[in-house]
């Protein structure tokens, strides 16, 4: 699969045990995906998206503040680690700012040195892991415990779909997209994911084109995932949502949205991929798993934007860094 460019702060990553090198590397399955500082500290969120010695990805302090975006190109290696530079963009999509960092695994924990970074900055997987659901959800590294089961509840009243027989479009969709049209942030409200559960879809002006980054909640790596292969075609903008590490990791599933006035309604999980090379010739058809999002909201007005410390745990869990009764944190599968 073709990935977009994603540039994300990253610095090179070694494995070590025990103080000495390791006698074996590590394969990207335990290098990739969301990782972050501890909880409790100051935020900072990486997504390495690694496709064969390439990582693309993103970097952000509090992810639903779009001002706090960069991108991330580099190269991966088991020995020599990730290398890459995070490029942060201007709202025309010219860069203001480019780090340049090395990042390595240890012990399960990224090290990042270089541009921008005080001494090192430790990042971990975070704790939580996914949202919990009625199925267990896989995690990289290879041999983590799935997730826990919850009961099933009732899905809580949301809009119809736009397949529905209640859904009433305010009017022609755009015959023609440009990047000023989609570029911004869209808000999903499907499935019931209002409040903290709302997805955000951060669509970056990043030079000539679109780079992006889906969250929500906005401070968990498991929460969220890379926007790739943002591809406009006449009045439908494509875009592959990549599940890197997470329910199952290592895939990436084929969105279609089009747009009405505010509102962008996306017919989700395609069958075939769309890039670059591999141009549609008609949008497809409103069915099958079909959302709404509204904005485009401009990065400007993201800015503050964090769910850092609020119910860290869950729905009335407050700010203790402590999980509660009855939930355990998830333990990662990382050699000792």
């Amino acid at each position: 699969m073709k990935k977009t460019s994603l540039t994300v702060l990253l610095a090179g990553a070694a494995l070590t045990l025990g103080g000495t090198q390791a006698a074996f590397a590590l394969d990207a399955d335990y290098w990739r995906g969301g990782w972050r500082t501890e909880l409790g500290t100051d935020p900072h969120i990486y997504e390495f998206v690694i496709d064969g010695d390439t990582v693309q990805g993103f970097y952000c302090t509090n992810c639903a503040d779009v001002t706090t975006v960069g991108f991330i190109d580099g190269t991966w290696s088991e020995t020599d680690g990730l290398d890459y530079t995070v490029r942060f963009p201007n709202p025309d999509g010219t860069i203001h700012t480019t780090l340049t960092q090395h990042a390595m695994l240890e012990g399960g924990q990224i090290t990042v040195t270089g541009d921008g970074v005080e001494g090192d900055l430790t990042l971990v997987k975070d704790p939580r892991g996914p949202d919990r659901g009625t199925r267990p959800i896989e995690m990289f590294p290879p041999g983590t415990p799935p997730t826990q089961v919850i009961e099933a509840t009732p899905a809580p009243a949301g809009n119809p779909s736009p397949t529905s027989p209640g859904y009433w479009s305010a009017g022609p969709f755009q015959e023609e997209l440009t990047v000023d049209d989609v570029a911004g942030t869209w808000i999903a409200l499907f499935g019931g994911g209002i409040g903290m559960n709302k997805q955000y879809f951060h669509f970056v002006r990043f030079e000539d084109g679109l780079r992006g980054l889906v969250c929500g909640r906005c401070d968990n790596p498991y929460t969220m995932g890379a926007l790739a292969d943002i591809t406009i075609v006449d009045g439908t903008v494509y875009y592959k949502i990549v599940h890197e590490d997470w329910g199952p990791p290592g895939t990436a599933h084929q969105d279609a949205g089009r747009i009405v006035q505010n509102e962008m309604v996306v017919v989700a999980f395609l069958d075939e991929d769309v890039d670059a090379d591999n141009l549609p010739a008609e949008p497809p058809p409103l069915e099958g798993f079909v959302y709404s999002m509204l904005g485009p909201i401009p990065a400007e007005a993201t800015r503050g934007n964090s769910s850092e410390g609020v119910d860290v745990w869950g729905p009335g869990t407050g700010p203790s860094l402590e999980p509660p009764e009855g939930r355990e944190p998830v333990v990662f599968n990382f050699p000792e």
